[in-house]
């Protein structure tokens, strides 16, 4: 845990890698090319396509 009482990888004030240049979460942002987002552009999880 970081200073701030988070995982120190999802912290935005301790610059975390999980966190994107946006501030976001990296693997759920689209812009960023996020892991969890697929080829239509929609999280994974909710996609009727996938």
């Amino acid at each position: 845990a970081c200073e701030h009482g988070r995982e120190r990888s999802q912290c935005k004030e301790c610059g975390g890698a999980s966190i994107c240049i946006h501030g976001r979460e990296r693997s759920q942002y689209k812009e960023c090319g996020g892991a969890c987002i697929c080829t239509h552009g929609r999280r994974r999880s909710q996609c009727k396509d996938c």
